[in-house]
């Protein structure tokens, strides 16, 4: 029997990727993978928000085809249900589908304004209001589960659905350097220290600049601004045309790696041209 096949987009900028990825890998699903290139027309509108639905990543698996993160996972607990993508109790089980679900369908504030890119990091970022609502609401929800459930991760002892779905989130916490408070930053070092997202952050560190990452942190942001009528919109493009007028080019490797493969400290931005 062949194995499955995961088309991917971006590892350094494709959240929904990311977390098509985990859940495969976290019910030891075997596959093959298919990346898109990231210049793509449909990979790049998706990655910009401004694609009318998601096709990426999507998965092949003994004759059935399957899109949509979240279908993705339901379909994967349903072929390997003893991995554990959910959770056995039903409570737990409705919890854990609502909080997917959310994260699946809110915090649009979230991506436009802090899009995934794992090779960058911007210290001291300015944080608009609507975006912090996001954070806050996510950090609420992290809170909620690692009481209820006793933690490590969301869902008690093992990684599941609800970890892959804001697994994206926690990467984008480390670039835009948000703050956070001590349980929070314990969960975001235990997603981090997963052998499967240290697979993907490799990869993802070596993955070709083949998008401006300067073009799409300025067309996400506007874009939120036009979706979300933001009342600091002076201050969102101040902030990026001040990056713009002054890249910055790290050098080297081991600095270029250092915020993710020490995920702890707050480091010097990841490598390649930075750009916002």
């Amino acid at each position: 029997m062949s194995k499955a096949i995961l088309t991917l987009s971006s590892k350094n900028y494709g959240a929904w990727a990311l977390r098509g990825w985990l859940m495969a890998k976290l019910v030891r699903l075997e596959f093959t993978e298919n990346v898109i290139s990231p210049d793509d027309p449909s990979m790049r509108a998706e990655m910009l928000l401004l694609s009318a639905s998601m096709r990426v990543p999507s998965l092949n698996h003994e004759g059935v085809h399957v899109w949509d993160t979240l279908a993705m996972g339901e379909y994967l607990n349903e072929v390997k249900p003893k991995a554990g993508l959910l959770p056995v109790d039903r409570a737990a089980r409705a919890h854990c589908r609502a909080i997917c679900g959310e994260m699946h369908s809110g915090f649009s504030a979230l991506r436009a304004s802090l899009p995934m890119n794992i090779k960058a990091h911007f210290q001291d970022f300015n944080i608009w209001s609507r975006a912090q609502t996001d954070i806050d609401r996510i950090l609420v929800i992290w809170h909620e589960c690692l009481s209820q459930y006793g933690g490590p991760y969301l869902f008690g002892k093992k990684p599941c659905m609800a970890d892959a779905m804001f697994a994206p989130v926690v990467t984008r916490f480390l670039t835009y350097d948000v703050k956070l408070d001590v349980a929070c930053q314990a969960y975001s070092d235990v997603i981090m220290a997963l052998p499967e997202m240290k697979e993907w952050i490799s990869a993802a560190l070596i993955e070709p600049d083949e998008i401006d990452e300067l073009d799409a942190e300025l067309e996400a942001a506007l874009g939120a601004l036009h979706e979300f009528d933001f009342v600091d919109t002076r201050d969102l493009i101040e902030q990026l045309g001040h990056h713009r007028r002054h890249p910055v080019k790290m050098a080297g490797p081991r600095r270029a790696a250092q915020p993710f493969a020490d995920h702890g400290r707050r480091g010097p931005a990841l490598g390649g041209l930075v750009r916002l």
